[in-house]
Order: C-alpha cells, then structure tokens, then sequence
C-alpha cells in the first residue's frame, strides 16, 4: 500500500491504522524537509480515508477513488506544466473532487491568506457529498499568515466531525504553539540515498544516482537540480576551480560563451554547485562526513590538493555571501565574475 512513497515505514503503519475500522478524524501535521514526500503521502491518505470501499486497497476504483484519482491528475499536470492558477482558483481551495479541498500558498506572496481560510470555514458548514468524510489539505501550513493562522485555529477548536484536517509544514518552528497543540505531529525523515535514488530511477531521471547524492534525502531537491541542470553546471563550475590558480583568470572568464548569457536562476545552480564542491574539498577536516560528488571524489581531491584549510574555508564563506547575493536583482553574470575572482584572491591570504 503506497509504494510508490518510499520510506517512512512508521508513518504509514501508523496511517493504515487510521483506515481500520470507524475512521477518527483528528488533525494530522506531516513535518520535515522540502522534497522528502510528505505530500505525495498526504495525497495518498487523503484519497484511502475518501475511500467508500476498501480504504487498504490501492485504488480501489470505487467513484471516490476515481475522482480524486483525476482531481490529483489535473494538480499534476498544471504543476508538471508550469500553469499558475488564478487568484480565485485559489481562493476557492477546489480540486475536483466534491469533498477534497486543498490549500497552498498564493503565488507571488508565498503565503496562505486569510480568504483561503474563509472559504475552507464557509464549506466545513456543508456535509460531505460524495464520500462520508472531508479532507482539507494545507501545503505550506508554516506559510499562514497571521490573519489566516488566527483564523484556521477557530477551526480546530471545534472541527466538524465528518472534517479531516491534513496540514503539511517543512519549518514546524514557524508554526502558532496553538496550532501545533491541536495537531497530532509526524515527524518525516530524509530519505536515504539508495532510497532517493529509486525515486531517480522510477521516474527515469538521467544521472539519477549522482543527483541523490547531491540532495541530502531528498527526491524533489534531486528532481529540482535534475531539471536545473545542475551537473552541467556542476562539470562547469569545477573547471572553473580547477583553473583558478592560472594567470589571466579574469581573461578565462570573458571567454566563456555561457557566462554573458546566464539567467540568476542558473547563477544560483552554479553558486549551489560551488559550495557542495567546496563542502567536499573540507572533508579532509572530518572524514566521518560522507562526500556529496562520490562519482567524480578523485577528482575534486586533486583540485583542492594544494588549497590550504584555511584557504578552502575561505572560500566557502564568500561563497556563501554571494549565494545571498543571489537573492537581490544582481545580474548572475557580474555575480558569478566577481565571486571568481574574490576567490582567486584567497590564495594571497595564505
């Protein structure tokens, strides 16, 4: 059952145990990393607790199933094709499914308002209609803002009894205490990363192995990096380190033809890149921590051979000055130009 979510073993055990007899409704939080499948389960209990059949069965097929089967269809693809809804599809919370609603954070704002939460308030006054339960998932549930999460506490004070609540948070910490007194908390783990590589593999992701030992237990970190095309950026990057020593850096730098035309966002998969490889070469400095390029190790440790510790940390931390820098309107050529140069210039400090 749900095996197309790998791991996270107790946490379905203890799911399974909320499909056996008469179904409690209790609000449920799913907290942890970004990418580590929280909601790709919350979407599969969600549809099991609908279920007007068999809720242990996958995909029972009876008319709740198939409906929330297609609702989930259409969230997919919209996401999958980059289309932004509209403010009042995201208002209205719908999904497709008569009783499935399900609220995220508005685009642009990056925040759960308050009208959202209005409209999940105006429909726990309706009884379900297709299925015997409701189910209102909130992605993002740390995202609320303070109107909003004031307002989704009245909620929980007094859910309907028929209303199951499924919030999903990455920064539980951000979360009101009231709210998080009123939720029964799953803690998620990262995945391994054999397991984060099945992921790669199930859904035939190129490089798929090297990626997830790139994104600390995270399928959707792996898939984001996939579709940034991050070892390219990656095998650039390094080239880059490894050539840094050399006279004339600044001339190397102005002959390559992809650095005039790099958008922030590939500037940020660079500046990523950069501080994993960095992270690598520090490793000398505790080798109980596990290497992230595993599949290019011999030669990262001959790139870093002559940089001293002191050199190596140095680095890491502009770096990382510029990884913030990223996050203003800087063009990511000028950005990348003067990060590369600024570390050039650590091998002086020596």
């Amino acid at each position: 059952m749900w095996d197309r979510v790998l791991g996270h073993q107790e946490n379905k055990a203890f799911l399974r145990s909320m499909l056996q007899g008469e179904r409690k409704t209790p609000s449920l939080l799913f907290y942890g990393p970004e990418g580590i499948g929280k909601r790709t389960l919350a979407l599969e209990f969600a549809r099991s607790f609908l279920c007007l059949r068999d809720p242990l069965a996958d995909h029972c097929g009876c008319p709740s199933c198939r409906r929330f089967d297609l609702a989930v269809e259409a969230l997919e693809q919209k996401k999958e094709a980059g289309e932004k809804e509209s403010l009042d599809d995201q208002m209205n919370c719908k999904t497709g499914h008569f009783d499935f609603l399900y609220v995220k954070p508005v685009a642009g704002s990056d925040q759960i308002r308050i009208d959202q939460i209005k409209n999940v308030a105006a429909q726990a006054t309706f009884a379900p209609t297709l299925s015997h339960y409701k189910v209102c998932l909130i992605e993002g549930a740390d995202k609320l803002n303070q109107a909003a999460a004031n307002a989704f506490l009245k909620l929980l004070e007094e859910p309907p009894s028929y209303w199951l609540f499924i919030l999903i948070a990455a920064n539980k910490s951000l979360m009101l205490p009231t709210i998080q007194s009123r939720v029964m908390a799953l803690r998620f783990h990262p995945l391994t990363e054999a397991e984060t590589a099945e992921v790669m593999a199930k859904n035939g992701v190129p490089d798929g192995a090297v990626l997830a030992s790139l994104a600390d237990g995270s399928p959707g970190q792996a898939m984001r990096l996939a579709a940034a095309d991050a070892l390219v950026w990656r095998e650039r990057v390094l080239t880059l380190l490894e050539q840094i020593d050399r006279e004339s850096l600044m001339l190397r730098l102005a002959g390559l033809d992809w650095l005039p035309k790099i958008s922030r966002s590939d500037a940020s998969t660079c500046v990523e890149m950069l501080l994993l490889l960095l992270r690598d070469g520090l490793m000398r400095c505790d080798p109980q921590l596990s290497l992230y390029h595993k599949d290019i190790a011999g030669r990262v440790a001959e790139c870093f051979r002559s940089w001293s510790d002191r050199r190596l940390r140095r680095a890491y931390d502009i770096a990382e000055e510029y990884w913030q820098g990223l996050q203003s309107y800087i063009a990511g050529e000028m950005i990348l130009t003067s990060l590369f140069l600024e570390i050039k210039r650590t091998d002086k400090e020596n």
